[in-house]
């Protein structure tokens, strides 16, 4: 989950918390905000802004053109060695991602802070940030 998502899932929860909800939204909010401030994600696991329009481009072209394919086949084939590895986990010697696992645990200043930016923006704590702060306090 990014912090956009995480800032998602904040402001769907003010615009309906007043409505009556899905027995499931309380937790698709906590789980959601938690996994974002205890999660941990690579320095290279997000995508450009560039790669991700190009992605978006690709995803809703929709028609069926096996030229255009073939094109596509042909231009990438220099690089299918090097997509293989990325395809199939090839890793550098020594990541320790047990590790990373464990620094991502611990919820950082930043996301502290932004974690009381989120909470504090409409004036109030309410239910569900209350029992959020609980969940976090727990697993420390």
């Amino acid at each position: 989950m990014t912090r956009y998502d995480a800032e998602l899932l904040f402001r769907l929860k003010d615009e309906t918390l007043a409505e009556e909800n899905a027995p499931e939204w309380d937790d698709l909010f906590i789980d959601g905000v938690a996994n974002f401030l205890k999660g941990f994600v690579l320095p290279h696991a997000q995508v450009s802004h560039a790669r991700k329009r190009e992605l978006e481009a690709f995803v809703a072209d929709n028609k069926a053109n096996v030229g255009r394919f073939m094109g596509q086949v042909a231009k990438e084939m220099p690089q299918v060695l090097n997509h293989f590895g990325k395809a199939f986990g090839k890793r550098k010697p020594g990541t320790d991602f047990a590790a990373l696992a464990a620094a991502g645990e611990e919820v950082t200043d930043y996301e502290n802070d932004w974690l009381e930016g989120m909470i504090d923006a409409d004036g109030e704590v309410d239910g569900l940030e209350s029992r959020l702060i609980a969940r976090l306090a727990s697993e420390v």
